[in-house]
């Protein structure tokens, strides 16, 4: 009886040595496999601070959100506030995320060109809704000559 048991032990433990050097081993090299094995893109470091940056911006989004609706502001003005914390945001995920330089640059241009064009019309809405630019009295003066 004592010697089965030590045979099924030693059965055992070569099954469960090699099924564990099988796992650990890495694949040969010249084999052509169907499948694609999971390749992490980011470190766990810059996963974390994506994360803690993306959930700071969507706190940061939702209070703005509440406090603009109380004030009841237009919703261009909502728009274009909730839009340039947005870009911030995801630029703020794009740097911690660990892209280059070489990847950020073209992204942050892009963002750049909508925050100076969603500002600037802005600035065009409010100059047109007070109405024409008055001349100073000192003009109408010396135009009046």
């Amino acid at each position: 009886m004592l010697a089965k048991a030590v045979v099924a032990a030693i059965v055992w433990l070569s099954a469960v040595t090699l099924v564990y050097a099988q796992a650990t081993e890495p694949p040969p090299i010249n084999q052509n496999t169907d499948h694609f094995l999971p390749v992490s893109l980011i470190s766990d470091r810059e996963f974390v601070l994506s994360m803690a940056v993306l959930g700071f911006g969507l706190c940061a989004l939702l209070m703005e959100l509440i406090l603009l609706c109380r004030i009841h502001v237009t919703a261009d003005e909502i728009m274009r506030t909730l839009t340039v914390t947005l870009i911030v945001v995801v630029s703020l995920t794009l740097v911690s995320s660990g892209f280059g330089e070489k990847q950020i640059t073209p992204v942050l241009g892009l963002f750049g060109t909508i925050i100076g064009y969603l500002l600037g019309s802005a600035k065009q809405s409010l100059t047109s809704q007070s109405g024409p630019p008055q001349q100073s009295p000192r003009r109408e003066q010396e135009s009046g000559k």
